[in-house]
């Protein structure tokens, strides 16, 4: 009924990593061995997936990828661990390793240029949330930079990175043509107090990319027509909107986060929507079981930086009321939507994820088209026969 790793992994002829990632695809089931600390594998679910690699059945879009790798521990860009990563490294130094380009010819010098029509329409939209700004303006950004249809590699890097400095122009005010890393310039924009800065850096890091998630999945399905960067951006953001994705609910996440830091009873915030049968926004990932390793690697800076913090430590007193009453841990969205009230973005939580996003939406555009072949895919027919 179930087997080790090992001899899962042997069964499909991968490596362990590689079985690892079939599990946070949720294509094989796992749970703990009893009285040890490691986890058995479903074989119904180790024969399936043996079958479809016979039969060649396999998703068409991307079925292989070198950018990231999602396992229980964490994930992984190219190799290298993304929380190693936010111990140190920039969003810029990840885009670099993400889009495998050079970083001073990506991240030099930054010339956007912006038509008439731009800037009437920034002005006419002022006043509006940063993401409806952003969805609006990008074709006309698009159209006023040239450089836009550049679809070699050094130009979806190079475009790249002008719009991650664009639309973080948007969310913190800052000159696009400020050259200091992303994370720096967003905080000091937003005049976030100065623990923020590093907390923002970490964040941009590990959110860069996460596989194929549903955004990313929209992005590569666009890309492999061949588009700009500007237009896979457009397609990334539009998604994010979707109600069946966690920022697609913004709104009750944003109402909880905003009710757990302004009561002094955190507990009741986190029971009510429990005891009115609703879901808790924000906790639980069916990608780590056992808690998001992002969230905790935030949370536990976040303790170090502002553990003093009255928010804060309401924050962890709703933590521990949905762990003690629903088994569930915070997933990334949780500490996301915290520093995002702490920078004056409530509301507009999601920006702050998808600004280091973008990473990974140029990076899977990247991939899609440079590299893999004209997808046409077929579906099986389910309606009426023809008479």
């Amino acid at each position: 009924m179930y087997l080790t790793a090992e001899e899962a992994a042997r069964e499909l002829g991968v490596s362990v990593t590689t079985l690892y990632a079939y599990v946070s695809r949720k294509q094989i089931r796992t749970q703990k061995a009893p009285g040890a600390r490691t986890r058995r594998y479903w074989r119904e679910d180790i024969e399936r997936l043996k079958g479809a690699s016979a039969s060649g059945a396999e998703d068409v879009l991307a079925p292989r990828s070198a950018i990231t790798l999602i396992t229980e521990e964490g994930h992984f860009y190219r190799g290298r661990s993304a929380l190693a990563l936010a111990e140190r490294e920039t969003l810029e130094s990840v885009c670099a390793l993400l889009w495998d380009a050079p970083y001073e010819a990506t991240f030099g010098a930054f010339n956007l240029r912006l038509g008439d029509l731009y800037h009437r329409t920034e002005a006419a939209l002022a006043g509006a949330p940063v993401q409806e700004r952003a969805v609006a303006l990008l074709p006309l950004l698009e159209r006023s930079n040239p450089r836009a249809f550049d679809l070699t590699h050094a130009g979806y890097a190079r475009t790249g990175a002008e719009l991650m400095r664009w639309f973080g122009h948007l969310i913190g005010g800052f000159d696009p043509s400020d050259d200091r890393p992303l994370h720096q310039a967003v905080a000091g924009g937003l005049g976030a107090p100065p623990p923020y800065e590093d907390i923002l850096r970490r964040l941009f890091v590990l959110a860069a990319d996460h596989e194929l998630d549903p955004s990313t999945y929209a992005v590569r399905a666009i890309a492999n027509t061949g588009v700009t960067a500007h237009q896979a951006v457009l397609v990334g953001l539009a998604s994010t909107f979707g109600r069946r994705l966690m920022f697609g609910r913004a709104q009750s996440l944003e109402r909880l986060m905003d009710e757990v830091l302004t009561t002094a009873d955190p507990e009741s915030a986190i029971l009510r929507p429990i005891r009115e049968g609703a879901s808790l926004p924000g906790f639980g990932s069916g990608q780590y079981p056992a808690g998001d390793p992002r969230a905790r690697a935030l949370l536990a800076k976040l303790e170090d930086c502002v553990g003093e913090d009255v928010g804060f430590r309401r924050l962890q007193a709703a933590i521990r009321v949905a762990r003690d009453a629903t088994g569930l841990e915070p997933a990334l969205a949780i500490p996301l939507s915290f520093v995002a009230h702490k920078l004056g973005l409530k509301g507009q939580g999601g920006v702050i994820w998808q600004l280091p996003r973008m990473a990974g939406w140029i990076a899977h555009t990247m991939e899609q088209y440079l590299t893999q072949e004209t997808v046409r895919p077929r579906t099986v027919y389910t309606g009426p026969l023809p008479g």
